[in-house]
């Protein structure tokens, strides 16, 4: 069964297509400015006089197009149908600017026979005065075969609809070529011969280029789910952006890539997703469905959060208000006090691991992620948590997870949750340092810096060191316990609705522009020690 690409894929492509149409089109000008002016052979204004001829203008207009559907694509465009329409209008815009050029070329060369002095190049001359206007037939074929295949290759299309775009340019470059010319019929009748190569050429590219578009969508099949782009990767998996086929709605599918099919592997991924299923909690990212493949990979789908982890967050806009930040803590520890209560440590806090957007019309909800390194307190089942392997991202491990991984408990989390918050208010780790067991020594043994947040931020700067003592002990006595201390700073501290759809509007093109940048690699990462083998 045919697809069609997502509105999102479609744009992008059309945005390409029009950006590799603009350099196109802006060379060949230059090029023909170039030619005019290093072969002409007459005065400064027989130069001027023949780029101000119509030939020349519409050749310079053919450009005009490609840069309105480019400026017109950098913004988010609501339906596939808008999309096609953009398409439709520049293309055959410039189809029609591209016929109208190479119309206006004959008088253009009678034009230069005799302006220019051709002194004892007489040869030149006769060759300029026998190009006849069959030869700007084939022109004005090619220019506009070279946009309907550059479309064909680049734009996702099915065959029937790259058959009627084409057709359309063919007729305009067609009736272009042939009005106001005696030999009208005959023009018409090549240039539609060319124009009905051009189009099965371009159909042909179509067919092959979607055709392989559908091979690839159909290998990326997951059950009922179809991956659309890769949007993360971490220790535990993939992550891509996924269409349910009934449901019709945005899904994140994360699945265990082939070379990461070792048993205990699989028992924690398929763990991870039967431990977060069980949570409910409006801060935790909410499980859709999970399986295998017929191949066997394992995937489980789960809600889908079109914004920005926190650490993305500060890499685009730096520290954080302290307002926002106590917000942000506040929906985490409420996340982490559900998941606590049922007896899951996360052990992997960390900014990386929290996603923040826009969700059931509010504009800042946080969402906790990736309970691959999840450890159950109480109840049977796999052991995946040795007392021998430290498990989490070095900047936010806390001291315990180091020394005596076996007696982690939910005050961990909180360590972790404290160097989260000094990081967004910050943006910088708690400890720095040049080796993993640098960064570690300092969670043992040096004492976290006491943060300057004035008055009104004073109870905040003295919760999140509490967070980050070394002895869990003297730490918030609980998720739920952190929780109502932020809810009571936030008092003093709000952090309002609008507050948050400002921060967003201000800076959507920034964020835009950072989801569409290829993915790098995230400086936080996730490491097992094997402490029992040193």
């Amino acid at each position: 069964m045919r697809t069609t690409p997502s509105t999102a894929v479609l744009q992008e492509r059309l945005r390409l297509f029009a950006k590799v149409w603009v350099f196109i089109s802006a060379f060949s000008v230059f090029l023909r400015f170039v030619t005019i002016f290093l072969l002409g052979r007459g005065s400064m204004d027989v130069h001027l006089a023949t780029l101000a001829r119509p030939a020349f203008l519409t050749h310079v207009a053919s450009v005009v197009p490609p840069i309105a559907m480019w400026l017109m694509l950098r913004w988010r465009v609501g339906s596939s149908v808008q999309l096609r329409a953009i398409e439709t209008v520049g293309v055959v815009l410039s189809g029609g600017t591209l016929a109208l050029m190479a119309r206006g070329l004959p008088g253009e060369m009678l034009a230069i026979t005799a302006a220019w002095d051709w002194g004892s190049n007489p040869d030149l001359r006769t060759y300029f005065v026998d190009i006849t206007h069959e030869h700007f037939v084939v022109v004005a074929a090619f220019a506009s075969s070279g946009l309907l295949v550059l479309r064909a290759a680049l734009v996702p299309s099915t065959v029937r609809w790259t058959i009627a775009i084409s057709g359309a340019v063919q007729v305009v470059v067609a009736l272009a070529m042939a009005w106001g010319d005696d030999r009208s019929n005959l023009l018409a009748i090549s240039s539609g011969a060319y124009g009905a190569m051009s189009i099965a050429v371009a159909a042909a590219v179509s067919h092959v280029i979607h055709g392989l578009r559908e091979a690839v969508r159909t290998a990326q099949q997951l059950g009922q789910y179809t991956l659309d782009e890769k949007i993360g990767e971490g220790g535990m998996g993939v992550v891509y952006r996924a269409r349910h086929a009934m449901l019709r709605r945005e899904t994140a599918v994360k699945l265990l890539p082939p070379d990461r099919t070792a048993k205990e592997t699989l028992a924690r991924f398929e763990r991870e997703v039967q431990l977060t299923a069980r949570l409910s909690h409006p801060h935790t990212i909410t499980i859709f469905d999970y399986g295998r493949t017929p191949d066997g990979v394992f995937y489980y789908a789960m809600e889908f959060v079109d914004g920005l982890t926190l650490e993305q967050i500060v890499e685009l806009d730096g520290p954080q208000p302290v307002q926002r930040v106590v917000a942000l803590l506040r929906m985490v520890a409420g996340a982490l006090a559900e998941a606590h209560s049922v007896g899951l440590i996360h052990r992997d806090i960390k900014p990386a691991n929290i996603l923040l957007g826009p969700l059931g019309g509010r504009h800042d909800v946080a969402k906790v992620v990736d309970f691959g390194l999840v450890k159950e307190v109480r109840g049977a089942g796999v052991d995946l948590s040795s007392a021998d392997v430290v498990v989490g991202t070095p900047n936010y491990l806390p001291p315990e997870s180091i020394t005596a991984p076996d007696t982690v408990d939910g005050r961990s989390d909180l360590y972790s949750l404290g160097a989260t918050g000094h990081f967004l208010l910050t943006g910088k780790p708690v400890f720095a340092g040049k080796t993993v067991v640098e960064v570690c020594t300092h969670h043992l043994h040096t004492e976290a810096p006491r943060l300057e947040l004035g008055e009104k931020g004073a109870a905040c700067a003295a919760l999140l060191h509490a967070c980050l003592a070394k002895d869990p002990a003297d730490r918030p006595a609980s998720a739920e316990a952190l929780e109502a201390a932020l809810v009571e700073i936030a008092q003093t501290l709000p952090w309002t609705e609008a507050d948050a759809k400002a921060w967003w509007t201000e800076r959507a093109d920034a964020i835009r522009q950072s989801k569409s940048a290829a993915p790098s690699p995230s400086g936080s990462r996730t490491i097992a020690v094997d402490l029992g083998g040193r």
